[in-house]
């Protein structure tokens, strides 16, 4: 079987449409324009460069999608929307194989793959995947130093993810950690910031 061959042109041409798609989705808000963006970094993934660095990007592009996918049509009862979330943490997980180490997304993509983690969380009680979700924001918060602009929000997240826990847990060791952690996003946060 041959290999698709690479075409800077078309492989540009087709991140323009998903890009127009999901610029649709964001101001009309219909479904289709979402699956329509969904459909087209799947083809560009198939016609990209084997570059990494590209390859990440599309594929964690098409992660998020798939997540928004999930919450956004999580009212109709569809395969599509219940297989949307595994395969988007599945692609979450592939994104962050390709992507170099140190690289400045990073952060971003550790902390999609915590937040898709959770909602499964929430679905399946699976306590790995919460598990997981709290040791990827530990990460994501290491590549966010004191003074990042983004610190406050991975603080933000880390706290909930110690709030879920301790729902399931009791453990008042959870509830201190949300409380620190809640407490010090706070203290980032200048006053009158919204």
């Amino acid at each position: 079987m041959e290999e698709h061959g690479y075409n800077e042109d078309e492989f540009f041409g087709i991140l323009a449409l998903a890009r127009h798609s999901r610029d649709l989705y964001e101001t009309s808000g219909q479904i289709t324009d979402l699956e329509d963006c969904i459909a087209y970094l799947r083809d560009a993934l198939t016609v990209g460069p084997r570059d990494n660095k590209i390859r990440a990007e599309v594929t964690h592009n098409l992660a998020y999608d798939l997540y928004i996918y999930h919450i956004d049509s999580s009212d109709q009862e569809s395969p599509d929307n219940d297989n949307a979330l595994g395969e988007s943490i599945t692609l979450h997980q592939q994104a962050l194989r390709l992507l170099p180490a140190r690289h400045t997304s990073q952060a971003l993509y550790l902390t999609r793959l915590a937040i898709a983690l959770r909602a499964r969380f929430t679905q399946s009680g699976l306590k790995d995947d919460l598990q997981e979700c709290i040791s990827l924001h530990r990460r994501a918060l290491s590549y966010r130093p004191h003074n990042h602009p983004d610190r406050s929000q991975s603080l933000l997240n880390l706290a909930n993810s110690y709030w879920t826990r301790f729902e399931l847990s009791g453990s008042i060791d959870d509830l201190q950690c949300a409380i620190r952690f809640d407490t010090e996003a706070l203290e980032l946060r200048p006053s009158g910031h919204p």
